[in-house]
């Protein structure tokens, strides 16, 4: 390890740049799923969704690139512009400051889209857990940033010890977030699944609720070991590891639920089942389609339909 010249104290560049080396290269691997991904929902489905998914997903791909630009600009400053300089370390460069409130952005962004889509598969019952959600992935926000003024105001890594529990508590409100809404939408899914008698539709609701576990365990494992890391090993920087490349789980998670709707209702198919005796309904009979949404005429019945995002189920009232 390098010494600061003239004296005996020792800067762990391992720990530190090397960690962040790590994530920065879990970073670019995932941002290229991303890319790739985000090009599958455009040659698919583009025409076909509603204009707020077209923005959602355009704006969390902007961020995405946006973050990782700064990860690589922050590693530049230190093992590029600063090569030999051991005392850059001790210092923290605004682009890795920034990169904490584009992480925090994108993971409120995608937080926020299934809010709104359990609040609309539970028949817009379900108000307050949504609501809970949304507030604990602002407060997250509001420590993250923060967290940043305090960094870019100090700008030393010696100050980090110090206000360690603004990330520590950011991080444990959006793990929070992400297991409410993991464990919620599989709840309502199973519900709809245990009331359903067809085996068609119950084999594909199995398959819903698989993506929705699947998919919101990899934020969950990946917070969770930043989480661990970080107050296990808190005099090093390891949990970087896992903390970079966590805002492209998030994107890519969504997008996994964006792009995995053919393969769950097959092509050119309609599932359609009867919903009537799930629960009280304030507009009459509920239906639950997975497929395209139905040119017959209007009716004013209230439905859950899993088109043009089946894995993330949307309810819309007919004849408004």
């Amino acid at each position: 390890m390098p010494a600061i010249p003239g004296t005996s104290i020792v800067i762990p560049v391992d720990s530190t740049m090397g960690a962040c080396l790590i994530g920065s290269f879990l970073s670019c691997i995932l941002y290229g799923l991303t890319l790739l991904q985000t090009y599958h929902y455009c040659c698919r489905y583009w025409g076909k969704d509603k204009l707020y998914i077209y923005i959602l997903v355009a704006t969390l791909t902007v961020l995405d690139t946006f973050g990782i630009i700064l990860n690589i600009k922050g590693l530049w400053y230190y093992l590029i512009d600063n090569y030999g300089n051991v005392l850059s370390i001790l210092f923290i460069d605004w682009t890795l400051a920034i990169f904490i409130i584009v992480t925090a952005l994108t993971s409120i962004l995608v937080q926020a889209f299934y809010s709104y889509r359990l609040w609309m598969i539970s028949g817009k019952k379900m108000v307050a857990l949504p609501v809970i959600i949304m507030l604990l992935g602002f407060v997250a926000l509001a420590l993250c940033i923060v967290y940043m003024v305090l960094m870019l105001r100090n700008g030393a890594i010696l100050y980090i010890p110090t206000v360690t529990y603004l990330p520590t508590s950011a991080l444990s409100l959006s793990l929070a977030s992400d297991i409410l809404i993991t464990s919620s939408m599989t709840y309502v899914l199973m519900k709809h699944k245990g009331e359903v008698r067809i085996r068609q539709t119950r084999n594909t609701l199995r398959k819903l609720v698989m993506y929705t576990i699947y998919t919101g365990s990899l934020t969950i494992v990946c917070t969770t070991c930043a989480l661990i890391i970080g107050q296990v090993l808190s005099h090093t920087e390891y949990n970087t590891i896992f903390f970079f490349p966590s805002g492209k789980f998030y994107v890519n998670s969504m997008l996994a639920f964006l792009n995995a709707r053919d393969s769950l209702r097959g092509e050119n198919s309609l599932i359609s089942v009867s919903l009537s005796n799930m629960g009280n309904s304030t507009s009459g009979d509920s239906e639950m389609a997975t497929g395209s949404e139905s040119r017959g005429p209007r009716s004013n019945n209230s439905t859950i339909k899993f088109a043009p995002v089946p894995t993330v189920a949307s309810v819309t009232s007919e004849g408004k």
